[in-house]
């Protein structure tokens, strides 16, 4: 078969499968021709018979198509129009009718959305506040915390975050005055602490901290005190009793917690002094002693003993 023959040939099924309405059949061997016979005139022609013939077939099911979406403009069904009219186009590139819709769709469902994204974010807010209302706190404070999230600069959001963590923290002090009356600073601090997780910022626990740091260290110097005086007292009896070896330890324990403390200091020198001779007599008596018992040995024993 020569070159001629084949163009025929090749020509006459594409024709063939026009008759039979077998346009994509017939597009792709009309491509296949192409490229063996990229000049030729009467292969463009067919192509361009077909793709007219395709644009007009689909012109009339796209309208049909958007005659049907009709109930979707209606129903506000703005997200199924976008993705139906964008299949729609890419059958008739260009059509005008096709593209407006398409546009107008698309600006409609991004309005839809925003208006959606506005009344989700106000049902938040009406849910937060009645939140705050009934006195649930945490509730409020996590769905504020859900919309900063998304929305970082919300300001409403913020000061209804912040409201909602002072009213908690108010909540929980008055829930918790016993504790804060009492003497248990650690318990407190501890207690305080967590509070300032919630709101490090809080003004009041920030507050309440300092004043039970310095009401401790107030309890923890009257306690001293305390201590030193009854601890001063018993000394005192230890001295009077004639015991100050004891009384000199006692006294150097209580100037490790008072180094200052003049009674205390004044009363170690004294007891000093006094354990000072005390230790003295006891000493001079012991060599009396011994003394006196070797002048009886010697009366006893004369000639056990020599005199130079």
């Amino acid at each position: 078969m020569d070159i001629h023959q084949e163009l025929n040939k090749g020509i006459r099924q594409v024709q063939s499968l026009i008759t039979a309405n077998r346009y994509q059949e017939a597009y792709n061997c009309v491509n296949k021709l192409l490229l063996n016979f990229p000049d030729n005139g009467k292969i463009y022609k067919l192509k361009s018979k077909i793709e007219k013939i395709v644009y007009e077939h689909n012109l009339i099911a796209v309208n049909k198509e958007i005659k049907d979406l009709n109930p979707l403009w209606k129903e506000k069904r703005y997200e199924e129009l976008v993705k139906r009219l964008t299949n729609i186009t890419q059958y008739v590139p260009g059509y005008t009718k096709a593209e407006k819709d398409l546009y107008k769709a698309q600006k409609l469902y991004r309005n839809q959305i925003v208006q959606q994204q506005k009344d989700t974010l106000a049902n938040y807010i009406r849910t937060i506040e009645k939140a705050i209302n009934d006195s649930e706190f945490e509730k409020a404070i996590s769905l504020s915390l859900e919309v900063l999230r998304k929305i970082p600069q919300h300001e409403k959001c913020g000061i209804l975050l912040a409201k909602s963590k002072n009213q908690l923290i108010d909540k929980t002090i008055r829930e918790n005055e016993v504790l804060l009356k009492s003497d248990k600073f650690e318990e407190i601090e501890k207690f305080l602490n967590e509070l300032l997780k919630i709101c490090p910022e809080s003004i009041r626990v920030n507050n309440l901290l300092n004043k039970v740091s310095n009401r401790e260290k107030i309890t923890v110097e009257y306690a001293k005190k305390d201590f030193v005086y009854s601890a001063y007292e018993q000394i005192l009896i230890l001295y009077q009793k004639g015991k100050y070896d004891k009384t000199i330890d006692a006294l150097r324990e209580l100037l490790e917690i008072e180094c200052d403390n003049l009674k205390a200091l004044e009363l170690l020198k004294k007891a000093e002094k006094k354990f000072s001779s005390q230790l003295d007599r006891e000493v001079k008596s012991k060599i009396k002693n011994l003394q006196k018992k070797f002048k009886d040995e010697k009366k006893k024993y004369p000639k056990e003993f020599i005199s130079l």
